[in-house]
Parts: C-alpha cells; structure tokens; sequence
C-alpha cells in the first residue's frame, strides 16, 4: 500500500493514475474527500487527514509501504510537512518519496527552498529511508506564469535570461512510482529536468511553432514581473521566491538539463516541444 499526499495536483494525478494502471494499491491522504474524489474519481480510497493532527494522519498511514509528499507551497508548510514525517514514523513506514526544491539549502535565496531544506533535513534525521526528487521548473509553469502576456499579446515577458530544462509533470509521476515501489533507490537525492534547456527566446520560438503565431521573448524588470505574477493571483511569498529561483538561474549555476532522469527511470524525458504542441491551446488568445 502507497500513501500519496499531494494527489490532486499535476503530479500527484499522473502518479495516481501511473499506479493505478500498474494495479499498485494506494491510499489518497486529501483534506477534502468530496472535492477529491470529484477530480479522481470515488472509486479511489480517500482519507481525510488534519494535517496540524500527527496522531490522526499516524492511523491513516497504518499498513503503508511508502508514503509520496508533495504539498503546495505556503507559509505553514514545515509544519505541515513535519507533522506528516512524525506520523509516517510513528506508523512505521519503511520510505518516503518527497518532492523538494529544485536546489534547497538552508542559506537559498528563495524561502520555498529553505523551508525543502529544512524538511530533508527533519527526514534525514527521523530515520526512514528517503528519496528526495528535485524538479526543474514545471512545462505548465510557463502557462501559469506567463500565458496572459502569450495569449493577449504574444510577448513572453519575464526577467528571467537563463536556461531552463522544463520538466514534465507526468516525468516527475513516473521518478516517483519508480522510486516508491523499486528498492535500490533509498537515501537518494536525484534532480530531475526535461532533456534539454531552454532560454526564453528558444522558448519563444518553440511557442512559435507550436502555436501558429509569431511569439517574441522579451526582457522585463523585476517590479513588472513581480506585478504579473501577483497579477496572476500568487502569493507574495510565493513571487519573492520565484524571482529569487530567477535571478539564480540567471547565473548559470542552475537550470541546466541532468541526466538523473534517465538513470532513475530508464526512460527518456518528454521533450518542450511535444508538450507545447500537446498544450498549444492553453496560448491561443481567448475569445471574448
């Protein structure tokens, strides 16, 4: 039995799915059965978990295998995060599978990397065999954060000039179903990209293709960036840290494709380009 918290998300739905075909029992951990089983289906073994209540979400657990993390970013997620490893060890699950930060450290620029580091930390500590997968930058992120500009003015606008190596929501499903239910894969930390990096103009000119219409990239401060992502309904704590992942990438020192993909899975990354061709409505400007 797999306990998944995190199932209603990009990844958390590819890997319930990814499980499912694979006839690997599972247990949906989710704070709202209804909602939840609206998404996935009801035919699915949904549990409502109180993540501020270790002791109820330790009898949830009860009789798991491995345990896959994944939590939305927000102010309370240590705690939140923390409360589920206790009860994970109290229940005595053999591993965890997490889903950090691309580059946590306890010093990183952006506070979303400190609270991943923080967390591995606290698993590394409570003594349960542990994977941490560390993704690039997701593909549905450049609808998220810049497809307003993309759709109403085909102006990829950001402040971002470096690479990145887009990943694939469902890529990341597949590294942790290969890590939850194959041993050989504890006490690891792999990071997981797309097969090849990308700066917003080459971005850009895949959009182009993609969608039929001519898509400039085109840099913007960091004020303006900051406004459109506020704009798009995110979070203060959430931009500040985007634009601090930004200006790291913006030094070379990350972003760049990996090859831990391939050698945890066996498998070839999905490619930018079928995505977007995959995706190319999500660009398309909306009627009115």
């Amino acid at each position: 039995m797999i306990s998944i918290v995190g199932a209603t998300g990009h990844t958390g739905r590819a890997l319930v799915s990814l499980l499912e075909n694979r006839q690997v029992p599972q247990r949906l951990l989710v704070r709202d059965t209804a909602a939840a089983g609206h998404l996935l289906g009801t035919h699915h073994d949904l549990r409502r978990i109180d993540t501020a209540d270790p002791a109820g979400i330790t009898a949830t657990l009860d009789g798991s295998h491995a345990l896959f993390l994944l939590m939305g970013n927000s102010p309370e997620q240590f705690i939140w995060e923390r409360n589920i490893v206790q009860a994970a060890v109290r229940a005595r699950v053999p591993r965890i599978v997490k889903v950090s930060g691309f580059s946590p450290a306890p010093e990183s620029p952006g506070g979303v990397d400190r609270v991943h580091a923080a967390v591995e930390e606290y698993i590394t500590a409570s003594g349960l065999a542990y994977c941490f997968l560390r993704p690039s930058l997701a593909m549905y992120d450049i609808a998220l954060l810049h497809g307003p500009g993309i759709r109403r003015h085909s102006v990829l606008s950001t402040a971002l000039t470096g690479p990145v190596a887009f990943l694939d929501s469902r890529d990341l499903a597949a590294a942790a179903a290969t890590a939850l239910t194959q041993d050989g894969h504890e006490y690891t930390r792999y990071r997981i990209t797309g097969p090849q990096a990308f700066t917003p103009a080459e971005t850009a000119a895949l959009l182009t293709t993609a969608t039929g219409r001519r898509i400039i990239a085109a840099r913007c401060s960091e004020e303006e960036e900051q406004h459109a992502l506020q704009a798009c309904g995110l979070p203060t704590f959430l931009t500040d840290h985007i634009q601090a992942l930004f200006r790291e990438i913006n030094t070379g020192t990350v972003g760049e494709a990996t090859s831990d993909y391939e050698k945890l899975t066996g498998l070839t990354p999905r490619t930018l380009h079928s995505y977007l061709a995959e995706h190319h409505t999500d660009f398309q400007p909306t009627s009115t």
